[in-house]
C-alpha cells in the first residue's frame, strides 16, 4: 500500500503529515514491530523528535528519518530487555521473564520500555 507513495522512491522528501499515509506509517510500524516490543507509538514519536531537533516534526520528517528512528529505537528497547551486563541500569531478571512468560506485555508497567 506504500508503493504509489512518491516519498518511497525519494527517502529525504517529506512525507506530509495531513496526508493519511504518514498516519499509516506509524500505525504500521506500531502493529508490525513496536507493539511486539511493548514499546509505544507516541514514544517512537517523541523519539524522532528528540533524535532530529533540526526537523519540524512532523512537517519535515522522511522516510530516511523514520527508517533510521526505527533503527536505533528498536536497539535502545533490546538493550533494555535484553541487556546482560546492566547497560539500561535495572537489569530485568530471568526469573522476571519466567514469571512474564517470556512476554513483554506480561512484565509489570514499571518493567516495559519507554524512552521518555
Amino acid at each position: 500500500c506504500f508503493s504509489d507513495q512518491s516519498w518511497v522512491y525519494d527517502p529525504w522528501e517529506p512525507i506530509a503529515p495531513v496526508d493519511p499515509m504518514f498516519k499509516k506509517t506509524l500505525d504500521y510500524i506500531d502493529n508490525v514491530l513496536l507493539g511486539k516490543l511493548c514499546a509505544d507509538v507516541a514514544d517512537f514519536e517523541l523519539y524522532i523528535q528528540w533524535q532530529y531537533p533540526e526537523v519540524l516534526y512532523p512537517d519535515q520528517i522522511t522516510l530516511s528519518h523514520i527508517t533510521a528512528s526505527v533503527t536505533k529505537y528498536t536497539d535502545l528497547i533490546l538493550g533494555f530487555y535484553y541487556s546482560q551486563n546492566g547497560e539500561n541500569g535495572e537489569v530485568i531478571t530471568l526469573d522476571e521473564w519466567v514469571a512474564a512468560g517470556y512476554m513483554c506485555r506480561n512484565l509489570p508497567t514499571n518493567r516495559t520500555f519507554s524512552f521518555i
